[in-house]
């Protein structure tokens, strides 16, 4: 499935992908070929070589403190990456901070009322790192608060490609559970929850920035969250 901005990247675009991982992901191939990609991931450098892309060792939820990154990108890519992080309004406004006026963000979360998000913190005894639970509503709200208005949203699929090749069984020494009846469970699942039959993973999402946020309204906020 193609993603809302792969059509929409124009010659030249600088694109921030935050939580990059290793691998970086599919959607590099996919661009002009003058586009820069800067990777932001703070535990996994990458293990490819593209001439397009520079990596940033840095915590995504930080970046407002890069004066040099300020209103520089035109896109923001930040897929699987709001749920693992220990204050997602510090990344929401992080966004707002490296992204230009009128640039985009697109975002994928899973709905933590589904079933995938379940299943994924009950089958990792440390939750898999999914520390925020996000439904549609409360995350556009978080988006909104920053400076951010909806300009698309759609229903991801879940391919289960995370518990069939991803989830090891030897790293949290799994004995009771072989790898074929793993494979068996994931295909069960892969076949029953689909789109097609109504089930979905969570949701893709495109905002646009409007307004910048503030980093005193920003601050305000984070205190009155601790008062």
């Amino acid at each position: 499935m193609e993603l809302f901005f792969e059509e929409m990247v124009q010659e030249g675009w600088r694109i921030a992908d935050l939580g990059c991982g290793a691998k970086g992901s599919e959607w590099y191939d996919k661009l002009p070929e003058n586009c820069v990609i800067d990777g932001f991931d703070l535990f996994f450098p990458p293990n490819h070589n593209r001439t397009n892309f520079n990596f940033f060792q840095e915590d995504v939820t930080k970046l407002y403190n890069k004066a040099e990154l300020k209103n520089k990108y035109d896109l923001a890519v930040a897929d699987n990456i709001f749920e693992h992080v220990k204050d997602p309004e510090e990344l929401a406004y992080s966004i707002n901070y490296i992204l230009k006026m009128g640039g985009l963000a697109h975002i994928g979360i899973p709905d933590s009322t589904n079933i995938t998000d379940r299943l994924y913190r009950l089958i990792h005894p440390d939750g898999g790192g999914h520390i925020q639970q996000f439904t549609r509503g409360n995350f556009i709200a978080l988006m909104n608060r920053n400076g951010f208005d909806l300009v698309n949203m759609r229903e991801w699929p879940d391919d289960w490609t995370w518990l069939s090749d991803n989830f090891s069984l030897d790293d949290y020494n799994i004995t009771h559970l072989t790898k074929i009846e793993l494979q068996f469970i994931a295909k069960v699942l892969k076949k029953e929850f689909t789109l097609q039959k109504g089930y979905f993973y969570g949701w893709e999402f495109m905002f646009i920035k409007v307004s910048d946020e503030s980093l005193q309204s920003f601050i305000d906020r984070v205190i009155d969250k601790i008062k």
